[in-house]
């Protein structure tokens, strides 16, 4: 063993002994003080409640969990707290109440493997900045009214589509929505359809099976890099991230390589897209790293695909099991429906059939996983820190 490794071993030891003691004169303080953790189910030794998991979609289980144990309720997965809020209330706690706390994300593999350890990075004035950066310049109304033309586009191709399919031809709505969601994320991230749009699309399935749910090596943080390894997880997430990384560098140095261009007087000047906001953000501040533009691109593209597609098939299948003639008779004789004409008209059931669908079917059952700073109290319950905090949707 290395004089390195020796002295890092010698200091972490007596960090650890602290940290012990520190959160054994918490504990014996709010138990002084009355305050007591969330009820949860039994837990067997080393697994603790990982069994009650197993089975079913996780949101649904936690859905049944809570019924017996409350809408607040802690488990324990291995070595991590998992505190699951189940009601608009406990949300409100967790989002809105506390949400300083709450505030920060836990270490995942998938995030650190696959994006960069950008979107999940603790919270802090970097992650502040970033955070405000992208909301005003990525996120904010006048960019998402700058792709307009985009998805008013991709639309008009699917309704010529089934327009021009044959009287009594089945038609695959489902494969029709995701086809014009992968559409429209390529087209607002990179300009146009990229030609491995195929792989790059097979390694994001790869990712979201690999990034969601409970996985084994984040159960355990001290066992985390053996597990996974011995699971196999890293090297696929590796894999995931060489070909995402070699897309999104072709795409970045392609379109750099076309800003240069458009200087000469026999180039027409194109369309913003997303790729060209970042990298301009990239010149011009220096909270905006080449990884933070791959990351962002990364996580667009992956949530306005599943997540756009997903609402679509539900909103069409409530609507036909609910069908009202209010479009029709508001836009009577027109030809195609715009955007400005659907904020333009009185339309009450629309607006409320949306709200509902997103209330029934949410894009992600299981909200994206918080973790808490500090001990706290939610709803007369102790919180310890470093737990991690769910929200079941």
């Amino acid at each position: 063993m290395s004089s390195c490794t020796k002295r890092s071993s010698s200091l972490r030891s007596p960090w650890r002994v602290l940290q012990i003691v520190k959160v054994s004169l918490i504990r014996a303080k709010q138990a002084a003080a009355g305050m007591v953790a969330p009820q949860g189910p039994w837990r067997l030794p080393v697994i603790s409640s990982m069994h009650h998991l197993t089975g079913k979609l996780p949101h649904r289980v936690l859905g049944d969990l809570a019924a017996a144990h409350g809408p607040l309720m802690m488990l324990q997965l291995g070595e991590t707290p998992l505190v699951v809020a189940s009601s608009r209330e406990m949300a409100r706690e967790v989002l809105r109440t506390h949400d300083a706390n709450f505030a920060t994300r836990p270490r995942l593999l998938a995030g650190e493997v696959v994006l960069y350890g950008c979107l999940f990075s603790p919270s802090g004035e970097y992650w502040r900045k970033l955070r405000q950066l992208c909301a005003a310049e990525v996120l904010g109304p006048k960019r998402v009214l700058s792709f307009r033309h985009i998805r008013e586009q991709e639309m008009a191709r699917r309704v010529d589509l089934i327009r021009a399919a044959r009287p009594l031809t089945p038609i695959d709505v489902s494969a029709l929505f995701y086809d014009m969601a992968i559409s429209i994320a390529s087209c607002v991230s990179f300009g146009k359809k990229q030609r491995n749009v195929d792989e790059y699309l097979s390694a994001i399935k790869t990712e979201v099976s690999l990034a969601s749910g409970f996985k084994i090596p984040d159960l355990f943080p001290s066992w985390r890099m053996l597990l996974a390894t011995v699971s196999g997880m890293r090297r696929a997430l590796e894999e995931v991230h060489r070909t995402v990384d070699s897309t999104l560098e072709e795409v970045i140095e392609e379109r750099q390589g076309e800003k240069e261009d458009k200087t000469r007087p026999d180039m027409v000047d194109t369309k913003e897209n997303l790729i060209d906001v970042l990298i301009g953000l990239h010149e011009n501040s220096a909270h905006l790293s080449r990884d933070n533009i791959k990351a962002v691109i990364f996580d667009m593209f992956t949530t306005g695909t599943g997540t756009l597609a997903s609402v679509l098939n539900w909103g069409m299948a409530e609507l036909m099991r609910n069908p009202r003639g209010e479009i029709r008779k508001a836009f009577h004789g027109k030809v195609t429906v715009e955007e400005d004409d659907i904020q333009a008209a009185n339309l009450p059931y629309i607006r409320l059939f949306i709200k509902e669908t997103l209330r029934l079917h949410p894009v992600v059952p299981l909200l994206v996983p918080r973790e808490s700073i500090d001990v706290c109290e939610v709803n007369g319950y102790m919180i310890p820190a470093r737990s991690r905090i769910v929200v079941n949707a």
